[in-house]
């Protein structure tokens, strides 16, 4: 634009002797070959401005998309800490209930000569009385016992019956605290070789502390049966294989073929295997077509390695 005022200029400054300003057709050939070529340079600007704006119209449409998923993201964060606090408040009140004294029958009361059971509407107080079967009183001779022998024996093996149950309460909760289990994923697409280890960088659960994020290696910390399982995700026009590696050995494998077409596609492999303790296993690339992409994307799906142990 500057450089059109600039000729315009000079024009009149050319002709403007004779008292008039000149139109473009009457200005010199050379003159309106250089205000063509502004006019064209002024042209290709206009349209890189309009292409411009389109792009920052894209990206704003772009950011009030992620905003408003970042929206639905802490919302779904606030809906999950209301569930974890109702749940870890009904895990803590069923412990509180297979918390029973051993000084307490199994229905919170103490023992004793005026102790009821579900189904008797009277007190054990004279022979006519009714003694309930298993489990909670048993008459194991047939001798003739007086109402305060036959109340001690009822106590008795009331007290038997409720330390049975706190016993057993104990152990699954102990039993369910030591469960050897673990699992991880991989939080960004990579593209790797032929038997390059697979990393799955991110843990979410390592009961036996046996997992490493930074090499994908898995130790196993107790001897026993595993059930061991990954997924992957192939990115478009890729195609390969994935290996379970158990102490070097390949003990499963899967197969992901997306080489035909752009979209990505997922396998999962599961194993059933005996493992020893300090055994060392993971996951790693074995023949690759093409390309070796795994993808990973939170906002679709991330590959998983996992495992537990039965039992």
């Amino acid at each position: 634009m500057c450089v059109a005022i600039i000729i315009i200029l000079l024009a009149v400054s050319t002709y403007g002797c004779h008292g008039q300003v000149p139109d473009a057709v009457n200005l010199p050939r050379q003159w309106q070959d250089l205000v063509s070529v502004v006019d064209q340079k002024i042209g290709q600007m206009e349209n890189l401005v309009n292409i411009q704006d389109q792009r920052i119209d894209q990206l704003e449409n772009k950011l009030q998309t992620q905003v408003s998923e970042i929206t639905s993201l802490k919302r779904l964060m606030n809906l999950k800490d209301v569930v974890l606090t109702k749940l870890m408040k009904q895990v803590a009140d069923l412990e509180n209930r297979v918390d029973i004294s051993p000084n307490t029958d199994i229905n919170g009361n103490i023992p004793g000569n005026t102790t009821r059971f579900p189904e008797e509407s009277t007190t054990l107080t004279n022979r006519s009385s009714v003694v309930p079967e298993q489990p909670y009183a048993v008459l194991r001779d047939s001798r003739v016992h007086s109402p305060s022998e036959d109340n001690e024996q009822v106590s008795v093996e009331l007290q038997d019956a409720s330390r049975d149950l706190t016993r057993s309460a104990h152990s699954n909760r102990a039993a369910y605290q030591e469960q050897v289990a673990f699992h991880a994923y991989r939080t960004s697409t990579v593209t790797l070789g032929s038997l390059a280890t697979v990393v799955f960088d991110h843990e979410t659960l390592d009961q036996g502390d046996g997992y490493n994020p930074r090499d994908g290696i898995y130790v196993v910390p107790e001897s026993g049966i595993y059930v061991i399982t990954w997924t992957m995700i192939s990115l478009g026009r890729c195609a390969f294989q994935n290996q379970l590696v158990v102490n070097g050995a390949t003990r499963g494998n899967t197969w992901t073929d997306s080489e035909e077409i752009a979209d990505s596609h997922q396998v999962t492999g599961t194993v059933l295997i005996n493992l020893n303790q300090g055994d060392r296993l993971f996951i790693r690339m074995g023949r690759i077509y093409r390309s070796g992409g795994i993808f990973s994307d939170a906002s679709y799906a991330n590959p998983t390695f996992s495992g537990w142990k039965l039992g």
